[in-house]
């Protein structure tokens, strides 16, 4: 410690044993005076003071080592399944297999069985002639009439055929039409077959009927519903059947309409057939050898005789309806009722 305070050295004769104790004492003036103390005069040590206020942190050191590797954890859970790879390259063929044995062959099929109905069937054809209307008439074979104005139509690249057609007179509500004179010797409810090839002029202002009906042509002509028995092809601007084709039925009581899908052509001739056999319970409409309809129900009772008929009337004054007859088959089976 420096010199902070001037006092008397003494003499070594009168230095207490162990020496001398200095102490600097702080004055207010903030200067030290010292003191020296022997230390035999020291009195007993006094109680400690109180703890100081924490020093300052002090710097923080730098790191030390790293420590020694930890255990091994246990394993984690296991990842979710990859994307499927790609498809390998096909693999070569395999030998063929050896051949089977040879199956046994079938049993002979049984004769068929002449139909009883065989010695009863009549077949009418017509086959128009463009010479004369005289002579497409007399060509049916059979007793066949007309209503209207006839004329004979030439055969055209457009698929219209030869034939006959058979014309309104302008008048409202007049009917024009092909049909068997009213003689119904086609005995209806065995095996039955209609065919007819025509084209209809027109479906404006325009009733069409073509089929078989226990009417006259006339009364038949004359409405969308007859008080009939009656099974045929109709296209009918009254009935709403715009332009398209219906297949009707009747029991005399209810009539059964349904539609064929198929556009009247006024244009190219179309090919109309009707086929009912009784053990079908049904009756089958096609057009161009498509079939168009299937009617099941309100079918006429066996044994009913029907004429067949082709032909329109004009709903509007002055508006002339046509229609083209180019064939006409008949063929039934069975035996007569009448």
């Amino acid at each position: 410690m420096p010199k902070v305070s001037d006092y008397i050295q003494a003499e070594p004769v009168v230095t207490p044993e162990g020496g001398w104790l200095f102490v600097a004492e702080l004055q207010p003036d903030g200067s030290y005076i010292t003191k020296k103390i022997a230390p035999a005069d020291l009195g007993a040590v006094g109680p400690p003071g109180p703890q100081g206020l924490p020093g300052a942190d002090g710097f923080i050191g730098s790191n030390g080592p790293p420590g020694e590797p930890g255990e091994t954890g246990p394993p984690g859970a296991t990842g979710a399944t990859g994307a499927t790879g790609a498809t390998g390259a096909p693999g070569t063929n395999g030998t063929n297999g050896t051949n089977g044995t040879n199956g046994t062959n079938g049993t002979n099929g049984t004769n068929g069985v002449d139909s009883a109905d065989s010695l009863n069937s009549k077949e009418y054809i017509f086959n128009p002639r463009a010479d004369s209307t005289s002579q497409t008439q007399a060509a049916l074979g059979m007793l066949f009439t007309t209503v209207g104005t006839l004329a004979t139509v030439a055969p055209t690249s457009a698929g219209l055929l030869h034939g006959i057609s058979i014309a309104t007179n302008g008048v409202n509500n007049n009917a024009a039409y092909f049909s068997s004179a009213g003689t119904k010797d086609t005995f209806f409810g065995w095996r039955h077959k209609m065919y007819f090839a025509g084209r209809l002029d027109q479906t404006a202002d325009t009733r069409c009927w073509i089929g078989l009906t226990t009417t006259t042509s006339a009364l038949w002509m004359a409405s969308d519903n007859p008080a009939s028995v009656h099974i045929g092809f109709r296209c009918s601007s009254s009935a709403g059947d715009a332009g398209i084709w219906k297949a009707v039925i009747s029991d005399g009581a209810t009539q059964t309409v349904a539609t064929t899908g198929v556009a009247v052509s006024t244009t190219v001739t179309q090919n109309f057939r009707i086929e009912w056999d009784i053990a079908t319970t049904s009756i089958r409409f096609y057009i161009n050898n498509t079939l168009v309809a299937t009617i099941s129900s309100n079918l006429p009772a066996t044994a009913t005789d029907l004429q067949w008929t082709a032909g329109v009337t004009e709903l509007i004054i002055t508006t002339v309806s046509k229609l083209t007859m180019n064939m006409l088959r008949v063929v039934f089976n069975g035996t007569s009722a009448s």
